[in-house]
This record gives C-alpha cells, structure tokens and sequence, in this order.
C-alpha cells in the first residue's frame, strides 16, 4: 500500500503554525507527548525469515492505547529500512480499537523485496506506531513510538518462476523449462500443453533445487530449499490443455484442464482470407478434438481461439514460421500476449480440398488432401459454389453488415460438420436477410431468395429459390425476421433449404 504521511504531517504543522500564533506574533510550542504507547515486537531480537515458514506468523507488534488524545483515534504503522538513500516505506492504517498488528514471513519478505533489501544479509528495518485525531477540531500533536528489527530476507523469487518435469511436452529437462507469466503481488500464471506426468516449479532454468510443490494439500504449495523430501511435485494425469496459477505471497496453486468449446481458422489459406469478421469455425468431433474438411489456397494458416475481433487472442500456432500443414505435426499454444511476438503460421502449399484435425489431447494437427468433388456435384449450383471457393453471403437490414453487399458476411463451409450446408452463426436483428453469392457494388448478382415476399423462418426450414439477377429485374423475395436474438443459419444447398435456428450465443 506504499502511503507516505509526510504530506500529512506537513499539513498539520502547517495549521499547528497558524494556530499557534496570536495577533501579536506570540509563538506556542507543543510538547512532545510521553511515549505511553510502548510499541513491542515478538520475537524482539533480529528475525531470519526462510522460505519454508512463508505462512507462519513473522514478527507481531503489540502496543498500548494512547493516552494523550481525546476522541477517536487513529493507528498507523510504518516501516522502512532505515537509512536508506532511496527511503520507502509501507505504511498500514489500523482501526482505533486495534492493540496489535502481525505480518507473515511472506509479507514480511516481499516488504524487504520491494524495499531492496538484499537476500542473506541483515536489514535494519525501522518501525513507528503513530496515533492521531484525523478529525479533530483542534490540532494535538501525534503521539509516536519506535522500534528498530534487524530482519533477514532470503532469495524468494519477485520476477521469474519455471515449470520442469516430465510433464513439460518441451522435454524434462531444467533448459526445457518455461517461463511462467508474473502478476501483481507474486502472483503466476501459465496456460499450455501438459503431458501426463510431474513438474515442478523453480526460480531458474539451473537448479532443480529450490522448488515449489505440494504435500499433503494439492491446493497448498510448499517450498523445499534442499530437496530432502520436503515438497512434492505436482502431478497431471491426462494430457491436454491447461492453466497453472501459483501465489507465492498466499503459497497457493491451482492446475485445472481447459475443456475448449471454439477453434477457428484465419489466414491467406483459407477462403475468406485475413478478414476478422470472416473467421471460419471448425467443428467440434468430440473433446478437445476438432475438424475442418473443405477448400483451401496456398497460402498461410493458423487458429485462433476466440473470435473477438481483433488480432490479439490465443491461437494454436506451429511451432516454426512456415512449417508445411501436411502430414501430421506438433501445435502449440500460444497467449494473446505472445500472439505477434510468436507468430509461427503454417504454410498450404497447394490449392485443393484438405482435412485438418486438431486433437488438443495429443498436441498434434493432422492435415491430408482429400476429394470433395463428389460433394460439389451434389449440390444445387455446385459449379458455381465451387468456382467461388464455396462462398456464399448473407445481407439485409437484420444482418450486422446491413443492406452492404460489398461488405455482406460469409457463411462457411465444413463438410465435416454437415456436408449439406454452408453455416452461419451470430446475432440478427429484426429485418429482411437473403443470400448473395458475390461480394459487390452493385445488386445485379445470383442470390438464394425466399419463395414469396416477406417470408418468415418456419420450424421445418424454408425452401431456397435461386434467382440469378445478373442482368437486374428479377422478383426480391427476401426472408423476414420477426424476433431479434442470437441465430444459427444453415443453407442446405443440396435439399434447397435454409434453416433459421435462434440460439445461445457463445
């Protein structure tokens, strides 16, 4: 909390100056109250805090009311190391009742850390109780009692903590460590892909000793500063995606698998290009697996994790720039932190018809040419839908593009999750919708339009007319949505169908 009360105490000599002055320049001093507060220390001798005690109580200070001031008061503790060149100091406000105050060996550490104390070598740690009349109508002076500690510090890391161990997919060994990401108040998080096995957490990638682990409470960590059996490593029994937090100041952790719902595809590789609104959604076989069978370019690849609009989330990426997408490979976990740092995209290196799968238990992607034209022939427009990469778009006043053909929204095509149907899914307002097959500046293009004029959704689905409006001045027959909410749309271009399914949104 890091308070100075300098400003404080200058303020109330300011109005103890003017006050203390009368119109004939008479001057007053106040006199220094008698320490009635005695402020003690338990233990009272010089303290070494270790590691391994960063719950238990460090030091307890302990004091008697004060006796000069009238009213309510007020408590402070502050401390610092005295004498030093760049003085901080953390300063505590305590309730006027309050008669002691304790700091763990913990808090106590991290106090000695953010003052620079050095580890291993005694501090003189400063400590002044200070009782006040915040509120009073006329100034008295503080009331103050002093202590001096010498208190040494050990090494608890502030900046870096590791994960090593068998369960590290990059390798058991302490080079193979990662790096976890630091917060506030010694706090760590990670998320990544874990093996079924042990890790560890250490301060470096060079001693597998001191570490942080368990014993006893999975939810507890304890510090083993030798390596004798005091801690236990903490342990993952499947594979999978998974978040790690660690709070050195509380010594508590947390590891909890992360059961994915959305994987989608973004890059030159796909059919709708680099465009953030144009993510294409991949299809959820089972837990943590995830498949994508349809048209792709040459070009680049990767697959982001949430569909937020922007370039900033977590992806699946490769673990190289450039790597070929074919055959069956690594993928690595990426945070939105790390996103433009560590942008390794995976190369397609021919147009064609592909099937990617993303199985997160594994940690691999498979990626394998595959046929679709059968497919194609099937369906109503086939050659059209084909030689548009399988595009087709939504417009009208209840889409979010609005009535902008030249910026209408894509659905998509997976023949993994229905090889009918080309999907939409978000939100929809109340209003006219129909289904272009190009993006354009002008109107005159093929579109899916509804059978009459003003039809609404029907629980069985609609009937899909194609009308090619190229040369302009065939019927409009647009759908209406009577209800704004979150929708799914399929077109079924096999069975000249499209379904609007209102839904939650994810």
């Amino acid at each position: 909390m890091k308070k100075q009360l300098l400003h404080i105490f200058l303020l109330l000599a300011t109005v103890a100056g003017f006050t203390a002055c009368n119109s004939e320049d008479n001057h007053y001093t106040l006199d220094r109250p008698e320490d009635v507060m005695q402020l003690r220390s338990t233990p009272d001798s010089a303290i070494t805090l270790t590691a391994d005690k960063a719950q238990e109580t460090a030091v307890t200070f302990t004091w008697n009311a004060a006796s000069n001031l009238s009213g309510d008061v007020a408590y402070y503790i502050e401390m610092g190391i005295e004498g030093s060149s760049t003085y901080t100091t953390d300063t505590v406000r305590l309730a006027s009742e309050a008669r002691s105050y304790a700091l763990t060996t913990a808090q106590l550490n991290r106090m000695l850390s953010d003052w620079n104390g050095v580890a291993g070598t005694p501090s003189s740690v400063s400590v002044k109780l200070i009782a006040m009349q915040p509120e009073a109508a006329t100034y008295q002076l503080p009331e103050t009692s002093s202590l001096t500690l010498s208190v040494t510090p050990y090494d608890q890391p502030k900046n870096e903590l590791y994960i090593s161990g068998t369960a590290n997919p990059a390798g058991s060994s302490l080079a193979d460590a990662v790096k976890m990401d630091a917060g506030m108040d010694n706090g760590y998080t990670w998320t990544g892909f874990l093996n079924a096995g042990d890790f560890k957490l250490t301060p470096d990638r060079y001693s597998d000793v001191p570490f942080y682990g368990t014993k006893g409470n999975a939810y507890t960590l304890v510090y083993d500063e030798l390596g004798n059996g005091g801690a236990e490593p903490l342990h993952v029994s499947e594979d999978g995606l998974y978040t790690v937090t660690a709070d050195l100041e509380d010594m508590t952790v947390s590891v909890s698998r992360i059961n994915t719902e959305n994987v989608w595809m973004l890059g030159s590789a796909t059919p709708y290009g680099w465009n953030l609104g144009d993510l294409a959604p991949m299809y959820k076989q089972d837990e943590g697996i995830f498949v994508y069978e349809g048209p792709l370019k040459q070009g680049e690849l990767k697959f982001p994790m949430q569909n937020a609009n922007k370039f900033e989330v977590p992806y699946i990426m490769a673990p190289e720039a450039g790597k070929d997408i074919t055959g069956t490979g690594a993928i690595e976990y990426v945070t939105a932190a790390n996103s433009t740092m560590h942008d390794y995209k995976w190369n397609v290196p021919a147009d064609g018809d592909y099937r990617i799968t993303l199985d997160f238990n594994r940690r691999t992607i498979v990626c394998e040419r595959v046929d679709l034209s059968a497919q194609y022939a099937k369906m109503l427009e086939g050659k059209r839908l084909a030689a548009n990469d399988m595009k087709l778009y939504l417009v009208g006043d209840a889409t979010p593009c609005g009535w902008n053909i030249s910026n209408a929204n894509s659905l998509h095509y997976n023949y993994a999750a229905d090889p009918n149907c080309l999907t939409w899914e978000g939100s929809l307002t109340k209003g006219e919708i129909k289904f272009p097959f190009i993006r354009s500046d002008k109107w005159e293009v093929p579109f899916y339009c509804a059978a009459s004029f003003g039809e609404q959704p029907a629980e069985g689905g609609n009937q899909l007319t194609f009308v090619d409006n190229s040369g302009g001045g065939q019927p409009d027959r647009k759908w209406y949505i009577t209800k704004a909410g979150y929708y799914q749309i399929k077109v079924d271009v096999v069975n000249r169908k499209v379904y609007f399914k209102e839904t939650t949104g994810k």
